[in-house]
């Protein structure tokens, strides 16, 4: 019965829920999760922006913004399109504040995002307690993700691809003018759950069930571009560029070749290779800027990730007992120390 309620009852609803509460009520049924699409790209439609930067750190020299131009429903996909087309290329030339063309990694984040405000009784930790608090428990992969650039040999040709997750639905379509050594950023589209998993909280968990809808969503690609797309929780890459007239190395010494060694080598230690982002030494690897072997990169993740595992237990144990919190702030508590022993998976 609930599933027959009026489209303005429903919209109706929604407007009071936060928008991931708003996303698991489209679990409901299948109109729901129609109607709950269309909500959530009502609210972001009016402020909406995507910022990608060819620097992980996102100065703003080298930021290039992007405005909400569609929404898929079919797709479920939102698409976003440089603000300015002169700001929207990366390039060589020194007339301007563009970038070299041979970029390896670009950065992008959803202007809507924010951090928590410190609680009251995090202020009971000690500055190393806190720290890590801050580092580890407060880590969102979605926030400090590259997305990797194929390498392609130089030619006279135009060229467009794709690059992206396929996992979380993270989609960027460039265009390469090799004459002028520059890359020109041509759209961007982002699913929903991408979006929302940004937020503080427990955002969705992208499943292998959700990656076999995002590959079937290849198709709306087009042929007139090829695409190299990771797919982080396989650390596998997906190719399709052989009708373009190029040649994709991703040998060791490329972004994505490095990622995907990287990648191999923490699963064979058990580690969980979503945690690379929050690690600045390891995105500067990636992007072949660290002199570090990778066997001394991957020593400092597991020593980082074991002394975490060890911390979590004396850090639950802190926030409970060197301050006890106001009935107000409670619930938030008990939520965030729910969350410290259940890592998101992204």
């Amino acid at each position: 019965m609930m599933s027959l309620l009026p489209n303005e009852i429903l919209l109706e609803i929604f407007s009071h829920m936060s928008l991931q509460q708003v996303y698991k009520m489209g679990t409901v049924c299948r109109s729901w999760q129609r109607q709950r699409d269309l909500a959530i790209y009502t609210v972001i439609r009016r402020q909406a922006k995507l910022h990608i930067c060819a620097s992980p750190k996102l100065k703003k020299g080298s930021m290039i913004d992007l405005a909400l131009s569609s929404f898929n429903e079919s797709t479920g996909m939102l698409e976003f399109k440089p603000v300015s087309p002169v700001s929207s290329a990366f390039s060589a030339t020194s007339d301007n504040d563009h970038f070299n063309a041979d970029i390896q990694g670009l950065r992008m984040v959803y202007s809507g995002w924010s951090h928590d405000v410190q609680p009251a009784y995090q202020k009971s930790l000690s500055p190393v307690e806190r720290a890590q608090y801050a580092f580890h428990h407060e880590y969102n992969p979605i926030h400090q993700k590259l997305y990797l650039l194929p390498h392609y040999d130089s030619d006279n040709q135009q060229q467009r691809f794709w690059c992206g997750d396929l996992s979380v639905g993270a989609l960027i379509l460039l265009e390469k003018f090799a004459p002028f050594e520059s890359v020109r950023i041509v759209l961007a589209r982002v699913s929903i759950p991408w979006l929302l998993s940004g937020y503080p909280g427990r955002g969705p968990t992208f499943t292998k069930t959700h990656i076999l809808k995002q590959r079937l969503k290849l198709n709306i690609l087009g042929p007139d571009a090829g695409y190299v797309i990771s797919n982080a929780l396989t650390g596998t890459i997906l190719k399709n560029d052989e009708d373009h007239g190029t040649v994709t190395r991703h040998s060791g010494t490329t972004a994505i070749g490095r990622w995907q060694h990287l990648n191999q080598e923490l699963i064979l230690r058990h580690i969980d290779p979503l945690v690379i982002w929050k690690y600045h030494i390891v995105q500067l690897f990636i992007l072949g800027k660290s002199t570090l072997p990778l066997d001394e990169i991957i020593t400092k993740i597991y020593i980082g990730e074991k002394e975490w595992e060890k911390m979590k237990p004396r850090l639950a144990k802190a926030l409970l007992d060197k301050e006890q919190p106001s009935s107000s702030i409670r619930v938030s508590l008990t939520s965030r120390l729910r969350n410290l022993f259940h890592y998101n998976q992204y």
